[in-house]
């Protein structure tokens, strides 16, 4: 799986926008969102996490979904985007939403976890945006 994540480091843009991304098994995806270095933004994450669940059939309340939903780091998510993007796709779950906006709102009342610190990004960036150009 190292070696995965290697080659989409060095060109994300070339894997991502391409269908061998849609083509990745669920658990490699599940793997990619567990890494602590990424080379998108956190909202770019949950995009991609979306396009993969609709290309590859799995609804909101799937296994697959709900598991892939659990590692968006969705406090790190801009409130203005979970409100006008994230929410209105169904995919993220209340409590998980609920709690990155509280998290917006009151930061200091959370404990320090995974969940509500920024992945460090690597040298190549890639947004979602880039898709399709």
């Amino acid at each position: 799986m190292a070696q995965c994540f290697q080659v989409i480091r060095e060109s994300p843009t070339e894997i991502l926008q391409g269908e061998s991304f849609y083509k990745l098994p669920g658990d490699v995806l599940i793997a990619l969102l567990q890494e602590d270095e990424v080379f998108v933004d956190e909202f770019t994450l949950f995009q991609l996490s979306i396009s993969w669940l609709e290309h590859n059939n799995h609804t909101p309340s799937s296994p697959v979904a709900i598991q892939i939903m659990s590692e968006i780091r969705a406090p790190m998510i801009p409130a203005n985007q979970l409100i006008t993007q994230v929410r209105p796709t169904g995919y993220m779950p209340i409590d998980q939403y609920i709690e990155a906006l509280e998290y917006h709102h009151m930061p200091n009342h959370f404990e320090k976890s995974k969940r509500f610190t920024p992945r460090a990004r690597t040298a190549s960036v890639f947004r979602f945006s880039d898709l399709g150009k």
